[in-house]
């Protein structure tokens, strides 16, 4: 954040005002807490950090003529954004990935977007992690935009295959009836930011036949990871530690800020572990089907001799 910042105040003239990174969250957020960490931290560098939700934004946001420090820069009507009194050099997004956040607030994201903030996750960036482009990247036509051939093939073989279920394609047509015969080696999944409800098994045939175009257009139809099960303790509502087998999903948090194409941080900066019961389907940790959890690190060869008996 400290770097967007900086990057923010080398490229455009000052307004005057006081300058702030804005934190766009839910009015009733779940995850306050989460939040206040980075908040604090962000005061240790010395930047203020400014808390509003989308609704609020939509009734105190503004944009403001901006100049660059540079002269020569063409920049077609660059604008400040401006949230009351202060000048937002960086907008961060905890909020703004379910429908429901946008209501009475289309503007005011539309408003931050045409501003020069430099915006986590601009519109663009949020739209590549939603699963409608995963969908196309395993299209080898959509993959080699980005790869050459040849990487492109190896990278599309460690993909799950996924599929748009309103297409008419033949590929996918034979997808939707693999789905209708062998429902198990399948998931159907919707198109929104976290733990939306996941249908599997006898689920999908009656999802697939019982929905019009239109609405199998909000899933994607892919095949069934199974990853290996581990053993996992978890603390249970009485306060005993129980030992149950789960299966568990590792993210890794990456930090990257860019002026144009100059990088000035790509690294990785953590991870979180998330691990859910063998035969819990559905996921989500504030919904209650999975846990926040700590890698056990163990030997290659112990591992996979644990795992594959």
């Amino acid at each position: 954040m400290a770097l967007a910042q900086e990057a923010y105040q080398a490229r455009w003239q000052a307004t005057g005002l006081p300058m702030v990174v804005l934190f766009i969250a839910l009015e009733e957020e779940k995850n306050e807490l989460d939040h206040r960490k980075l908040e604090l931290s962000a005061l240790g560098l010395g930047l203020i950090p400014l808390r509003r939700s989308l609704r609020q934004l939509a009734a105190s946001c503004s944009l403001r003529p901006l100049k660059p420090l540079d002269a020569t820069e063409a920049v077609r009507e660059p604008k400040a954004l401006l949230v009351d009194g202060y000048e937002v050099a960086v907008a961060y997004f905890r909020s703004g990935y379910w429908p429901q956040h946008f209501e009475g607030a289309w503007e005011a994201r539309r408003v931050v977007e045409l501003s020069e903030a430099v915006k986590c996750p601009s519109a663009p960036a949020q739209l590549a992690g939603m699963k409608k482009v995963q969908e196309l990247l395993c299209q080898s036509c959509e993959l080699m935009k980005f790869l050459p051939e040849e990487k492109a093939q190896m990278v599309s073989r460690t993909f799950g295959q996924q599929f748009d279920p309103s297409c008419d394609s033949p590929e996918t047509k034979q997808a939707v009836q693999a789905a209708m015969t062998n429902p198990g080696d399948w998931v159907l999944k919707p198109q929104v930011e976290g733990s939306g409800e996941l249908y599997f098994d006898e689920d999908i045939p009656r999802m697939l036949t019982s929905r019009s175009q239109d609405q199998l257009a909000e899933f994607i139809l892919m095949e069934r990871v199974r990853p290996p099960c581990t053993p996992s303790a978890v603390l249970g509502p009485d306060g005993k530690v129980v030992l149950r087998s789960a299966v568990a999903e590792l993210g890794i948090f990456g930090a990257f800020v860019a002026a144009g194409s100059q990088v000035k941080c790509n690294k990785a900066v953590g991870h979180l572990l998330r691990s859910k019961g063998q035969q819990t389907k559905q996921g989500g940790v504030f919904v209650g089907n999975a846990t926040v959890d700590v890698p056990f690190l163990v030997p290659r060869d112990v591992f996979w001799r644990s795992v594959l008996g």
